[in-house]
């Protein structure tokens, strides 16, 4: 089943759209542990319930924004948009993987580069500028950071 446009998924409404194969504009998932066994492409995405699963998901055309612990997206392979993730537990694993976390998750992706929020993609010379600071959460994220350029 196609949906043209955006789409919202609750508890009320998860059944119908089991079938779900592609979504054209944003989908916002607000059931526990709804998954989504078909669904291979959609345009952005926010994820605000626990345990949801994505096991065909593939292409995110938009933003992916994880805001429920234990989301998993398996065979995902392309975010067009930023990755901003709030929870902890999120799997992603043929992308990248979040390295650390403080408000939302420092992102490693697999082409080397690394993300957190809303901030784009950079390399990790470029995210230890940017995190050169004295709060918590740079400091995490420096220190994460910090073990990534020894390996690289």
């Amino acid at each position: 089943m196609k949906h043209l446009g955006n789409l919202t998924i609750t508890a009320a409404n998860a059944a119908q759209y089991a079938a779900l194969t592609s979504v054209t504009g944003g989908l916002s998932v607000q059931a526990e542990g709804a998954s989504f066994p078909a669904l291979t492409k959609t345009g952005g995405l926010d994820v605000g319930a626990e345990g949801a699963s994505f096991p065909a998901l593939t292409s995110v055309t938009g933003w992916l924004d994880v805001g429920a612990e234990g989301a998993s997206f398996p065979a995902l392979t392309s975010v067009t948009g930023w990755l901003d993730v709030w929870a902890e537990g999120a799997s992603f694993p043929l992308i990248g993987e979040v390295i650390a976390f403080s408000t939302w998750g420092l992102v490693w992706w697999r082409d080397g580069k690394v993300s957190a929020g809303c901030h784009g993609q950079m390399s990790v010379k470029q995210a230890l500028a940017h995190w050169n600071r004295h709060d918590a959460r740079a400091r995490i994220y420096s220190a994460a950071l910090a073990k990534l350029e020894e390996g690289v």
